[in-house]
């Protein structure tokens, strides 16, 4: 059974090492819809992974750009993840979002549905 928080934390660190062209976050944004052909089943449990790069401050209200890692706490401190696309909501004001809430891999517009606790970008973006 896959991870889907696993396989979100591996795509994005063996993507960073590939950051060495422009079209690097369009290449991470269509990997994450890439995902949402892949059928899982969801697992909830924690898996420590460590993490090299860091949040933004929290006084600063940066733009969600393709291929951004954004963390939410769905409540009762149940963490999730998810990837920042370049496809847009409905009415063009969010970016849509890749994650895995229960069903396998979706393309969603949720990223205000729950609580973020974290925005994650490769440096030099």
């Amino acid at each position: 059974m896959r991870n889907f928080f696993f396989t979100f934390v591996f795509l994005f660190v063996a993507l960073c090492s590939l950051a060495q062209s422009d079209n690097f976050y369009q290449r991470l944004s269509d990997a994450a819809i890439e995902l949402t052909k892949d059928r899982v089943t969801y697992d909830g449990r924690y898996f420590s992974i460590p993490y090299p790069n860091g949040d933004v401050p929290p006084d600063r209200g940066e733009d969600y750009l393709r291929g951004d890692i954004v963390t939410w706490d769905l409540g009762r401190d149940t963490p999730h993840i998810g990837i920042v696309t370049d496809r847009r909501s409905a009415d063009g004001k969010r970016p849509l979002i890749v994650h895995n809430i229960g069903y396998g891999q979706v393309l969603q517009d949720c990223l205000f549905a729950y609580r973020i606790t974290g925005h994650y970008a490769y440096k030099g973006h």
